[in-house]
């Protein structure tokens, strides 16, 4: 072999070796992007994750809202009904007061006008006149 063939074969060997040292670089690189590739799909998965979490926390937010809404409806509800009820039982606790006051009065005039004797209500006292049906009076 001559110089020139000698030549072409070194600089043959060694780009053969730079071509190797770049596949292996390449190899590195690829090697690196997979990981990479592999990461930017376990966040991916993550990230879908964390949004079905979310979206499943707001959907029950929501529902959660709309029942306290719902409760707060009927608690007013109740409030206004019970309102409703206390002046009810106001106003037959008056009736009933007026109505009581009302006997008690026409029951002390109907024992004063009969006169019974030892009644409080009717005032009578000894030598009061007392109507037949209520005489202790042993005359015949």
């Amino acid at each position: 072999m001559g110089e020139t063939e000698l030549a072409v074969e070194t600089r043959r060997s060694l780009l053969e070796k730079q071509i190797i040292d770049i596949k292996l670089e390449l190899a590195d690189a690829s090697s690196e992007d997979d990981e990479q590739i592999l990461l930017a799909k376990q966040y991916q998965n993550e990230t879908a994750q964390l949004r079905e979490k979310l979206d499943k926390l707001l959907r029950q937010e929501k529902q959660s809202s709309k029942m306290v809404n719902e409760v707060t409806e009927k608690a007013s509800q109740l409030e206004q009904k019970l309102e409703q009820l206390t002046k009810e039982v106001e106003y037959m606790r008056k009736e009933t007061h007026t109505e009581t006051t009302e006997k008690s009065m026409l029951l002390e005039r109907l024992n004063s006008s009969r006169g019974i004797p030892g009644h409080p209500l009717g005032q009578a006292t000894p030598g009061d006149t007392v109507s037949p049906m209520y005489s202790y009076d042993t005359e015949d």
